[in-house]
């Protein structure tokens, strides 16, 4: 998918929640939560709403549940088994945006990683504001190449990491 930046939409809570009622009515108690840029208000970003979705045990349940969200016109893009991380994403018939779910191990390292970030960004609009001017930066740097720009934000994104977890 080729990156392009968007302004914050103000619907994104809603479209997550559409999304959210979406996807528990074919998966039942599920810890499932709206992550990543669209989560934070007035942060532009790719156009994409991120759900998190946390497994009791990754190993036994990612692929039924991915079946189960597969069904709703998602595409499993890939499952990484060492990091206990699963994604597919979708296109909303309406087009307005993405969405790309994540399945993570509950309570697992890189699980709680998307909440010390979102949060953080959350609460510090200086750091809300630094990031929000690098996008551009990372963005031609990697000629809208997906994976180029997400390896470009990584460094960045440990470092609010190390800044959340001190601020505890």
């Amino acid at each position: 998918m080729s990156v392009t930046l968007h302004l914050y939409n103000k619907d994104f809570p809603l479209l997550f929640e559409k999304e959210k009622l979406r996807i528990t009515s074919v998966l039942k108690n599920i810890d499932i939560h709206h992550v990543g840029s669209s989560a934070v208000s007035g942060l532009f970003g790719k156009n994409i709403v991120d759900i998190l979705i946390g497994l009791e045990n990754f190993e036994k349940e990612v692929e039924e549940i991915a079946s189960k969200i597969i069904q709703l016109g998602y595409k499993y893009r890939f499952n990484v088994k060492e990091k206990k991380w699963a994604y597919l994403k979708n296109k909303t018939t309406s087009s307005k945006c993405y969405f790309h779910i994540h399945l993570v191990q509950k309570n697992s390292k890189d699980y709680q990683d998307w909440f010390l970030f979102r949060d953080y960004l959350r609460k510090y609009q200086k750091e809300r504001n630094k990031y929000a001017k690098l996008k551009p930066i990372w963005l031609k740097k990697s000629k809208g190449i997906g994976l180029v720009y997400a390896g470009l934000k990584t460094k960045y994104v440990q470092s609010v990491l190390e800044k959340a977890r001190k601020d505890g």
